[in-house]
């Protein structure tokens, strides 16, 4: 009996053995994943690390360097929620939105047509849906880096304003194609960071000003290496 005792305990510890690599392989099984990243840029009469994010140029009205002694503001807040499923360990796929609001200011500045100096201000809004793949360079790491190619259409306005009154209104459509890079870390089975750097990109798409009938056609490409295109967010499994 005591022998029938000591087989069975033997093949009851064999089997858990042979399961318990299992119950960590259901763990890390493909699975959907929620996340989201922000990016806020605040400049206050200084040299940009790059042109605000939104407006590229486009229509030209980029280009906001302040290299001048006049007092400058400029403000840009970006969010970009998404929701992925892990195909593998280390491939993901996912669909993201996204949404920037931008604001530029520069006090009493010399406007055209105008006897004195107003107050210039640009708003900027845009708002987009696309598709993202991510590959992860490492398998089964706390800490890891990853490519992450995708896929946007955008819809973006600019409004530009005298001491509060309209002067013109701009509108563009386009659709974007960018790669980007980053690192996320493994905060536990359900939560992770991530931090993502801008990149490369691509743009094609029209632009138009409000109320007249002057539009064109662009396309734009541009690497983004620098502070102010690092994108920090969380992740969590559902």
């Amino acid at each position: 009996m005591n022998k029938f005792i000591i087989i069975l305990l033997f093949l009851s510890n064999s089997l858990f053995s042979q399961n318990e690599p299992t119950a960590i392989n259901e763990d890390e099984k493909s699975s959907f994943i929620i996340g989201g990243t922000v990016n806020i840029l605040v400049q206050n009469n200084s040299y940009p690390l790059s042109a605000l994010g939104i407006s590229s140029g486009i229509g030209g009205i980029g280009g906001i360097y302040s290299n001048s002694q006049d007092d400058i503001k400029n403000i840009l807040y970006s969010f970009n929620p998404y929701l992925g499923y892990d195909l593998s360990p280390t491939w993901t796929m996912g669909v993201q939105l996204n949404a920037r609001f931008g604001k530029y200011e520069i006090k009493d500045v010399d406007s055209p047509g105008q006897p004195a100096v107003l107050d210039f201000t640009r708003n900027s809004s845009q708002y987009g849906m696309g598709l993202f793949a991510r590959k992860l360079f490492l398998e089964d790491s706390k800490f890891n880096l990853f490519i992450q190619p995708g896929i946007a259409y955008n819809i973006m306005t600019e409004e530009e304003e005298y001491d509060s009154l309209s002067s013109s209104k701009e509108k563009s459509k386009f659709l974007s194609a960018s790669i980007g890079f980053g690192a996320l870390y493994n905060i536990n089975n359900r939560f992770r960071l991530t931090a993502r750097l801008g990149g490369l990109s691509y743009a094609i798409g029209r632009w138009e000003v409000e109320g007249t009938s002057i539009e064109k056609d662009f396309n734009t490409f541009q690497t983004n290496f620098n502070l102010a295109s690092v994108f920090f967010g969380l992740e969590i499994r559902m």
